[in-house]
């Protein structure tokens, strides 16, 4: 008997089904769009939402979301300063959840992965956020750091590393953040790139899909998220929508046309990028699953 793909192992276990709890619209602005089209990108980005939140009786106005989703406000700190944060500090409602990304809790280590002075710029925003009462332990208010490894393998232990770097950026900068997530990094885009000149994608590949584990798979956040493109297209991830991957749905990939059935019974659109998702602890928008 031949050997199962990941698309048929991670569709055979089923979709979960939508409830109020489960479903979060992701709106992910890519960058090219961001590049092209600056603060107008943002604007647009909201349409999709508008629209949502104009034709299903499911979501209250005022949250422009489903209850329970997990809003999260981005900041890349390119440019040398923290007006990103304070922008997004004003925008947000004052019951949200803050998310930022943070290579490692070390300054070489993140700058080597992100350039230099990076991670100053990114104390420099927790001690903003934590001075606006993010961090500090309010549930209405957590602040999550997202770390991914500095390399071709594997994510280390979410609960060891959450309590290490918790234990140094309070002693070393007097920051602090309510949970740590822990991706493993996807074979696509610049991390691709960098597989492929080092002589790492074969290796990486055989790693991910060696270390496959299917008590990954019920977590993934292809299963109960919708990734929401500035445009209303619609995909299974973030990832998906990185590589124009739109989700197969009989009606179409356009929020305007999105059928919850539909949605329901669909087969989740994979590539093998999609191992660095199901590999070890797996990987997922709310960290490790397994």
């Amino acid at each position: 008997m031949p050997t199962p793909s990941l698309g048929q192992k991670v569709n055979r276990i089923g979709v979960r089904s939508v409830t109020q709890q489960h479903v979060r619209l992701n709106m992910w602005i890519r960058e090219k769009i961001d590049h092209h089209l600056g603060r107008a990108a943002g604007r647009l980005a909201q349409e999709p939402c508008r629209w949502l939140a104009a034709h299903d009786s499911r979501v209250p106005a005022r949250g422009r979301a489903l209850p329970g989703a997990l809003a999260v406000a981005r900041s890349k700190l390119r440019r040398g300063t923290v007006e990103d944060v304070q922008t997004a500090l004003e925008a947000m409602r004052s019951k949200e959840d803050g998310s930022g990304s943070l290579p490692h809790d070390r300054r070489p280590n993140t700058d080597a992965q992100r350039g230099q002075g990076v991670f100053d710029r990114s104390i420099e925003a927790m001690r903003l956020l934590n001075a606006a009462g993010y961090g500090r332990g309010d549930p209405g208010r957590r602040l999550t750091l997202v770390s991914n490894p500095a390399g071709a393998f594997l994510g280390a232990s979410q609960a060891t590393a959450e309590r290490e770097w918790r234990q140094s950026l309070e002693r070393e900068h007097g920051v602090t953040f309510d949970r740590l997530f822990v991706l493993n990094n996807m074979p696509i885009s610049r991390f691709l790139d960098w597989l492929q000149l080092s002589g790492n994608l074969e290796a990486y590949m055989q790693r991910l899909v060696r270390a496959f584990n299917p008590a990954a798979v019920a977590g993934l956040m292809c299963r109960n998220t919708l990734s929401v493109g500035w445009d209303g297209r619609l995909y299974d991830c973030d990832f998906n929508q990185m590589l124009d991957l739109e989700i197969a749905l009989p009606e179409g990939p356009h929020i305007s046309r999105f059928d919850e059935e539909s949605w329901r019974a669909r087969s989740i659109v994979t590539a093998r990028h999609c191992f660095g998702c199901t590999a070890g602890a797996g990987s997922s928008c709310g960290g490790q699953t397994a």
